[in-house]
């Protein structure tokens, strides 16, 4: 079995959130439709203080490398499709 994870950090500048409940809102979105629809384990895992960045963190395991790497650039493709968010750094762990 093959267990790799990754750190997207996403810009949340441009939203113009006006408190940490709208922060929090939508990441608990992000995170609910990501899990459901991609079966990885997902959560937030800093700047939980910060209005600007988001961070979050995923994990997937699968029989083989191309299995993972491709689940994982589909969970990065999805959340960046589908709340139009700007995805600054993404740091992988193998």
């Amino acid at each position: 079995m093959i267990l790799k994870g990754i750190e997207i950090k996403i810009s949340l500048i441009d939203l113009n959130l006006k408190s940490l409940k709208e922060k929090r809102s939508l990441t608990k979105s992000i995170l609910a439709k990501t899990r459901r629809r991609y079966n990885v384990s997902i959560n937030e895992v800093g700047d939980f203080e910060s209005l600007d960045f988001l961070l979050i963190g995923l994990a997937s395991v699968g029989r083989s490398n191309k299995n993972v790497d491709k689940s994982l650039e589909q969970c990065i493709k999805f959340i960046e499709s589908t709340y139009l968010l700007e995805i600054i750094e993404i740091n992988r762990y193998d």
